[in-house]
């Protein structure tokens, strides 16, 4: 396998610039990447030994040999101590950068003499312990907690199941499991079936003859109910420029002077009559918002995006305008509206323990919109940040995304109830189920490194549920 590793070397030996004369200088080092291939470690070993490179304490273990079979001219790369060996890997439609090793000797960046770097996947346990407070060390195993919660990816609802106990049960949505918080609250096994509303429940404490709640039902098979109009973006985009616009976000208006309408943020479709917006964005002026447009940004044609009335705005009973919490609304319309592939409703990521690595954001600016790469942060380094400031409960923080040789962001900031989704990548031959992550809350964007605070969908899910009318 080819990887690239991280060297030191004189620049006029490795840019060449013809517009520029020869002043007799020799350059200054400069960082680059070597393209460099895996070398097995019988070869290396022997190659080493040849060389009077024989290093003590290193294993094919712990180590990994690397190497050119073509010299190169001195200065031009040389050994960079701690230097990444990493690789692009391509997933979910992206190049994602992989590290494998660290650099530990090399004299040339493997050019000729083989070069040696120390393999990461053996000191997982041992980083875990560094970056995660909730490790430990020497298994790598989490800390006694408040439950243990197993995910299993290959299960899916109504799958036969077992949560390690001996006990066989089956995966059902987690308010039909009688014996779940029971669990949780002595700190027993739980495992969750794919996604964090599915549990996997002994079959004697599956409620009987519990109802299902419409309201999950709906937002539950968000994907499958949009499969047809996904199809029909999909297709129509190939000879068309009428599906540039976002089919699941919404503008909320309020009534100015002169009967016109003024439009101040955004929010999220999730049923035929219910959007998900901040509730700074629904108490954006004192009286509530009275009208909705759905589909309308980044539309070519005013006929592909809908005018409907609002009936009822209700903000979350818990919010807290100071910090944040809470900071969820449910926009009711007057009527449900009938779907077509220019809006309709967008789906939901109920996961609560994990989040896409790859998101982006919908910046709102007044009637246009713009998008930026967001990534999620953990918890412990979204708090050193902050000054020692938690992350607080049902929130999540990002870092807004900028190329690696860019030391500023740009473009505008992000708005109370902007948008972070997630694309989920599973068809060719269907435009990718759109899935809502977050809420903006609150968080500066004058540094590149500057956090972004959000409201996590997932960790308000229930309530969602139980608002829906």
């Amino acid at each position: 396998m080819r990887v690239d590793m991280a060297a030191v070397g004189v620049s006029s030996l490795n840019f060449y610039n013809e517009d520029r004369e020869d002043e007799g200088k020799i350059g200054f080092p400069s960082h680059h990447l070597r393209a460099i291939d895996y070398l097995p470690w019988s070869s290396c070993t022997a190659e080493l030994a040849k060389y009077n490179q024989t290093l003590p304490g290193i294993s094919k273990e712990e180590h990994v040999c690397l190497q050119n079979d073509q010299w190169i001219i001195p200065g031009s790369c040389g050994f960079l101590p701690g230097g990444p060996v990493q690789r692009y890997v391509a997933r979910s439609r992206a190049f994602l950068k992989y590290v494998y090793a660290l650099s530990l000797a090399g004299r040339s960046c493997g050019y000729g003499i083989p070069a040696v770097a120390i393999l990461l996947q053996p000191h997982i346990p041992w980083l875990r312990s560094v970056i995660m407070d909730d490790i430990t060390p020497t298994t790598g195993q989490e800390q006694p907690s408040d439950s243990v919660i197993i995910i299993n990816p290959d299960l899916k609802r109504s799958d036969e199941c077992n949560n390690g106990d001996g006990t066989i049960g089956i995966c059902v949505p987690h308010e039909m499991c009688l014996s779940t918080p029971e669990r949780l609250r002595k700190g027993e096994r739980v495992t969750l079936c794919s996604v964090g509303s599915v549990v996997c429940c002994p079959w004697g404490d599956i409620a009987r003859n519990a109802a299902e709640n419409p309201v999950r039902t709906e937002l539950g098979s968000c994907e499958s109910r949009s499969r047809t109009f996904r199809e029909q973006r999909l297709l129509g985009s190939m000879n068309s420029t009428a599906f540039t616009n976002l089919p699941h976000a919404a503008e909320i208006g309020w009534p100015v002077n002169n009967g016109k309408i003024a439009f101040h943020c955004i929010g999220y479709l999730i049923t035929t009559n219910t959007i998900i917006s901040s509730a700074s964005c629904a108490e954006f002026q004192p009286r509530k918002p009275s009208v909705a447009r759905i589909g309308s940004l980044n539309a070519d044609d005013t006929a592909n995006y809908l005018l409907q009335p609002i009936r009822r705005v209700t903000v979350h009973e818990d919010y807290d305008d100071e910090t944040g919490l809470n900071n969820l609304a449910l926009i009711q319309l007057t009527a449900h509206i009938k779907p077509t592939a220019f809006y309709f409703p967008g789906c939901l990521f109920t996961n609560t323990t994990h989040v896409p690595v790859r998101q982006f954001g919908i910046i709102y600016a007044q009637s246009s919109v713009e998008f930026a790469r967001i990534y999620p942060m953990y918890g412990k380094d979204c708090q050193e940040r902050r000054d020692g400031e938690a992350v607080g409960k049902g929130q999540i923080c990002y870092l807004k995304g900028a190329s690696e040789s860019s030391f500023r962001t740009y473009g505008n900031c992000f708005r109370p109830g902007d948008l972070m989704v997630w694309s989920k990548s599973i068809e060719e031959d269907l435009d990718d189920p759109e899935y809502l992550v977050a809420i903006f809350n609150h968080g500066s964007c004058a540094k590149q490194d500057d956090v972004q605070i959000a409201t996590r969908i997932a960790s308000h899910y229930d309530w969602i549920v139980n608002n829906i009318k």
